[in-house]
């Protein structure tokens, strides 16, 4: 064999041999592609959770009975605190504040512009709202039977005879006590509602007296007809709208001779708790507790009243 066929032999084989080598790597790199990919989809189906948060397979399935947790508190219990029973159950619902029994008239709430109310004659040229005829008839007739004799002096009130009678208050007071201008509508007003502001306005309120006492002063309250409306006044709706610790709340001084329509069920609350009316309406908005404190009535004055 020649020099030249000897070189092209080792060509040939070196040529195969680096075939087969490549084919091996070929070979090679698919087998590891596989076992790669073999890896990859154990370990995705058990791969472990994410650090700080367990495994879903290691929460436990705990119900609401099984579990040791408190129910939360009933935000709708009437719970009264220590020292304030209440004896009944007030209006329910979010709109009991809403009721017409319970419309706030005072300094910081006047009468709504045009509110007239279907008014009915009670005695004389007295006029109450309509609604409140009966439970005040009932709870006159109540105490006649009783021997008490309770004289409805003053009920519904227009603008313009609540005017008058504050002018001619305060007009006294400046003739009589010499007192400016200013400190005499000031002296007024802890008696007798500015125009607007009166409860008079609703045909709610009424002021009584009785035959044996017809002044419009803390004297009342030393009356049997006074003993008598403080028991049962209550029974038929209605609270003294001006209790003698409640001026710093009310803004007008004790009026034992004026009463209130509230309705029976807020009536017996009311007296129960020893509230005035913007506290019960504070109590049916934001529950307990209740701020039952206020000022002591202060000084007696005759005259008109609220």
């Amino acid at each position: 064999m020649s020099q030249s066929s000897k070189i092209s032999m080792q060509r040939k084989h070196r040529r195969r041999r680096v075939t087969l080598l490549l084919l091996g790597m070929a070979l090679l790199t698919g087998f590891g592609i596989w076992i790669g990919m073999m890896i990859a989809g154990i370990t995705q189906t058990e791969m472990p959770a994410e650090e700080g948060l367990p495994a879903m397979a290691d929460i436990p399935d705990v119900s609401p009975v099984d579990a040791d947790i408190a129910p939360p508190p009933d935000d709708n219990a009437d719970t009264a605190p220590e020292g304030i029973t209440p004896q009944i159950q007030p209006p329910a619902g979010p709109g009991a504040a809403d009721l017409w029994s319970l419309i706030l008239v005072n300094k910081a709430n006047p009468i709504p512009g045009g509110y007239l109310p279907d008014l009915e004659n009670i005695t004389g040229d007295i006029m109450v709202d309509a609604r409140i005829f009966d439970p005040l008839l009932r709870m006159v007739n109540a105490a006649k039977a009783d021997g008490i004799t309770l004289t409805i002096i003053s009920g519904f009130r227009t603008y313009e005879q609540q005017v008058g009678i504050f002018e001619r208050r305060k007009q006294f007071l400046i003739e009589t006590e010499g007192l400016t201008e200013a400190l005499a509508e000031a002296s007024t007003a802890l008696y007798i509602a500015f125009p607007g502001e009166s409860e008079h306005h609703t045909g709610l309120a009424v002021d009584i007296t009785t035959p044996v006492y017809t002044e419009l002063d803390e004297g009342f309250e030393d009356t049997h007809a006074f003993a008598w409306l403080s028991v049962n006044a209550k029974d038929y709706g209605f609270v003294i709208r001006y209790p003698k610790d409640k001026t710093a709340i009310t803004g007008i001084e004790y009026e034992p001779w004026h009463y209130r329509y509230v309705g029976t069920d807020a009536a017996h609350f009311i007296s129960s708790n020893n509230l005035c009316l913007e506290e019960y309406l504070d109590f049916l908005q934001n529950g307990w507790p209740v701020d039952a404190d206020g000022d002591d009535g202060g000084d007696e004055d005759d005259g008109d009243n609220s």
